[in-house]
């Protein structure tokens, strides 16, 4: 279903959506937009740029005790069309874990992006529209178009008299077309005959993994037990980053990626070798955290661009 909404409307969904789930989304503090507790639909913003924290930190947050009960339903409001591709790979990640809030329980209301200029989500099909349950798009005239994509989204449409509007499909994202070949990332499963290659991005690169820790499809953690004296015992899972040196150390503190150069193509590897082997996508979306990130600026999309032309140069 579709629908031509207004600003009144949309307040009276998201009061809807808020009767049952609790919010996060975008809003105002001390002129930053951040992404968190929302009460009120006066506190949701839309069409907002991808902030610094994702979804992740609500879903998966640091030290997340694994004993504790799960809010019962949560909604993502506003989140970008990267964001919500990236939502869908991290429950293809945690499905069988337990650790993470039932998909079920989640209602996702994705709102039009607003690009910036660290987006490369044309690498990734992140212009695609789609897994949601409600998804917001902006009209002349204080108008939006709403998009119902799922059963729960119209349960909560059907609550509010709503005008029906022509048969559409959400507007394209305009971005252009990316420089890879057929497989694109062939390259990055040869680290000894591009070593030199990775050598100069990890003398660039400091290590810190700020990376890792604002990319929604990082997952490295690590377990921290505390006890009680009236013999509880609780267990945490900790947000990590396979740019640690202590990540990757084992018994008597040998370590399996002693330099910065082995970390770095590690973390490359992953996202795109073993993710898209495991689980049949790149640990990527081309939201751009990474590269907004860096200290060091390091720009991702190039990095990949020209490990690519490297490639294409040899043939």
């Amino acid at each position: 279903m579709i629908y031509l909404i207004n600003k009144h409307q949309l307040n009276n969904i998201i009061e809807k959506i808020q009767a049952t789930y609790s919010s996060y989304g975008y809003r105002r503090e001390d002129d930053k937009v951040i992404f968190g507790k929302v009460k009120s639909p006066s506190q949701t913003k839309f069409f907002q740029e991808n902030g610094t924290i994702t979804f992740k930190k609500i879903l998966f947050p640091n030290n997340l005790d694994v004993q504790a009960d799960k809010e019962d339903k949560i909604v993502l409001l506003g989140i970008n069309p990267c964001d919500n591709n990236a939502l869908q790979i991290f429950y293809k990640q945690f499905q069988k874990s337990n650790l993470i809030i039932d998909k079920k329980n989640l209602f996702v209301f994705v709102s039009e992006c607003k690009q910036s200029k660290y987006c490369f989500c044309e690498y990734f099909d992140g212009q695609k529209i789609q897994n949601y349950d409600l998804y917001l798009q902006k009209e002349d005239d204080d108008k939006f178009t709403l998009f119902v994509g799922s059963k729960k989204g119209k349960i909560i449409a059907d609550k509010i008299p709503l005008k029906k509007s022509t048969e559409r499909k959400p507007r394209e994202i305009k971005r252009p077309n990316n420089n890879f070949s057929d497989n694109p990332f062939s390259a990055m499963g040869q680290k000894e005959k591009y070593k030199d290659f990775w050598i100069h991005i990890s003398n660039n690169c400091f290590g810190c993994g700020s990376c890792s820790v604002v990319c929604p499809l990082c997952f490295c953690f690590r377990q921290e037990f505390g006890n009680d004296l009236n013999g509880d015992s609780k267990t945490k899972l900790c947000w990590d980053s396979c740019f640690n040196k202590e990540f990757s150390e084992i018994q008597n503190r040998f370590d399996l990626r002693p330099k910065n150069v082995d970390r770095l193509y590690n973390w490359y590897h992953h996202k795109f070798v073993r993710g898209p082997h495991e689980l049949g996508v790149p640990l990527c979306t081309g939201c751009g955290r990474c590269m907004k990130a860096c200290p060091a600026n390091l720009n991702q999309k190039n990095i990949m661009e020209a490990l690519e032309e490297k490639k294409n140069d040899e043939r």
